[in-house]
């Protein structure tokens, strides 16, 4: 109909976390916290109209503003899209709300206003696959390590190759050695593997999708692994992650050495950018 509003697509989801509040609330509104567990630099005035910036060590910046704060109940923040308007760049929104006592909190996350506009469709894409993770890891985060040092191990990769061909070769046994089918594990699921290096990896699955996998490690003491294909910047990568709590500094970047080695191994035929994103 002529002046009907057009048709808003959100994200939502909600996390059950076995903590207090108030401890949820530091790990979404506090900068030393996010980065225990979200982008590894942050910065951010959590007050009406103070500055957000999640950064991922220079590869990609996200600044956001603060619109609203209701201490240790609801945080929204608003970002500017990729899609023009009339008016410049279409805002996005992200909302967070906490709710619950007695050493359980609900987290419900909300990102909202993107537009029915195919324009849209990366961007929301995009955040459809990433928060389901990102909250897993929060979550990780709080129940089993918080206010305690991140270390990370991260590799990454540009690569001129079919995604399924890329993720059957960073899944094979000349890298991880997890084999292609572990994207089709289930929530909760435990998985094995030893890649080629020798390092083994054991756990449960958080999240996986196709291209990706993610788990809690039972092997490295509650680490956090994310390993996948995708396309980023509109050029394929493949990456992998490792945040580990408490673990000695070099056990992990022992790891980081391995996967840089591995990757320009696998990938050498077919690499147009290599970052380690120490």
């Amino acid at each position: 109909m002529a002046g009907q509003e057009k048709s808003e697509r959100r994200f939502e989801m909600s996390l059950e976390i076995a903590a207090e509040r108030s401890q949820v609330w530091k790990a979404i509104a506090e900068a030393d916290h996010v980065s225990r567990w979200f982008a590894p630099d942050v910065d951010m005035e959590t007050r009406a109209g103070g500055d957000v910036r999640w950064s991922w060590r220079g590869l990609h910046d996200w600044p956001l503003t603060v619109e609203q704060v209701r201490e240790g109940e609801f945080l929204r923040m608003r970002y500017a899209s990729s899609v023009a308007t009339d008016d410049g760049a279409a805002p996005l929104f992200v909302d967070w709300e906490l709710a619950g006592s007695g050493g359980t909190t609900t987290l419900r996350l909300v990102h909202h206003g993107f537009g029915p506009e195919a324009e849209f469709d990366a961007e929301y894409d995009g955040i459809s696959q990433g928060w389901p993770v990102e909250l897993r890891s929060l979550r990780n985060y709080v129940e089993n390590h918080f206010g305690r040092t991140r270390r990370l191990a991260w590799s990454l990769a540009g690569i001129d190759l079919d995604l399924d061909e890329a993720w059957r070769r960073l899944s094979g046994p000349d890298a991880l050695g997890c084999g292609a089918d572990v994207q089709a594990l289930s929530e909760g699921d435990a998985f094995e593997f030893t890649t080629a290096d020798g390092d083994r990896f054991a756990g449960h699955v958080l999240c996986a999708f196709p291209r990706e996998l993610s788990g809690r490690l039972t092997s490295h003491g509650d680490a956090f692994l994310r390993v996948g294909v995708e396309v980023c910047g509109g050029s394929p990568q493949v990456w992998l992650w490792l945040a580990t709590y408490g673990a000695d500094a070099s056990a992990t970047e022992g790891v980081q050495q391995r996967w840089d080695a591995m990757l320009a191994r696998v990938f050498a035929d077919c690499r147009t950018t290599a970052e380690a994103a120490h």
